[in-house]
């Protein structure tokens, strides 16, 4: 069903849909809702359009020419046909092991700068393992064991026991290691899904990953490259230069979380981060350019405008 709203007012969620205009109150039976269509100058928050996001509601909104806005980004027709017949064909393979790749390189590349030896150790044999598998559960299994092998090494670059890590646990994360990787990387998500809508991808077919109940699965793909140069980059500048210590997190049973006025300052050595360049063909780039980069060399590849697919390593 749609709803089209012709009247200025305002749009909330509170127990429910309500329209409020100046002399009325209406209810909206969101449950059989698909589209609401806005014509006038309508107020809403960011809780509403989270709540619609979860309702799976689409919102437009027009302007005086009557051209529309979507809070959603529809991708072209030609890509998500050519998105859906690589992820049921050997293209997802290539792509799979591409982006494991440059996992395995920009892991290896972190590690090196903090003068961490990887040599005799799993990471030549998973590197074998990229190459000559061709299952995609089987490479996601070595996907795990890298990242695995690759955490074990955090404690040698962090060196404090206030921020000892031990494994990688989300839901919900109990040490401060694992709430900052779980906080750095939502941040790092959100910039990814902004560089895939820009490219125009269909942001819900993702080729490492398997699609999920989430409307971005691609951008844990892309997101994966990023995280050893970005976010793990981050959390050791935040601790080793003192920037963050054990008051800025609040510790409850089986729960540890980030104090709200502490991810300021996350955010701020985020940013900076995802801001600063690396010399790429004799040329500047930021990493957030790098993103947008690695989210067009997949379009080509997939409109089989280019024969071979390799993202970025450092």
């Amino acid at each position: 069903m749609n709803i089209y709203l012709y009247e200025d007012g305002e749009l909330i969620y509170d127990d429910g849909l309500i329209f409020k205009t100046m002399d009325k109150s209406i209810s909206i039976p969101y449950q059989s809702v698909n589209n609401i269509f806005l014509f006038k100058n309508v107020l809403f928050d960011t809780n509403l359009i989270r709540k619609l996001n979860e309702l799976d509601i689409r919102l437009f909104t027009f302007n005086k020419n009557n051209y529309y806005l979507l809070t959603d980004n529809l991708s072209q027709g030609d890509i998500t046909v050519a998105m859906t017949k690589a992820y049921i064909s050997k293209k997802r393979i290539s792509i799979a092991k591409s982006i494991l790749k440059s996992v395995w390189h920009n892991m290896i590349t972190l590690l090196h700068s903090y003068h961490i030896d990887t040599t005799n150790t799993l990471f030549s044999k998973l590197k074998s393992e990229i190459k000559n598998k061709n299952d995609i559960n089987i490479l996601l299994l070595c996907e795990a064991k890298i990242r695995k092998l690759y955490y074990s090494y955090f404690n040698e670059i962090i060196k404090n026991p206030d921020f000892e890590f031990k494994s990688r646990i989300m839901n919900p994360p109990t040490d401060p290691i694992n709430s900052l990787i779980s906080f750095i990387n939502s941040l790092i998500y959100k910039d990814t899904l902004i560089n895939i809508l820009c490219s125009n991808l269909n942001a819900s077919i993702a080729f490492l990953h398997s699609a999920t109940d989430r409307k971005s699965s691609l951008e844990y793909d892309i997101s994966e490259i990023y995280k050893p140069l970005i976010v793990d980059r981050v959390i050791f500048t935040l601790i080793n230069n003192k920037i963050i210590n054990s008051d800025d997190f609040i510790y409850n049973t089986n729960m540890c979380i980030i104090k709200p006025n502490s991810k300021k300052k996350i955010i701020e050595v985020y940013e900076r981060k995802i801001n600063s360049t690396v010399t790429k063909h004799n040329k500047r780039i930021k990493y957030k350019d790098l993103i947008l980069s690695d989210c067009i060399k997949l379009r080509r590849y997939l409109l089989n405008e280019q024969r071979q697919i390799s993202f970025y390593k450092e």
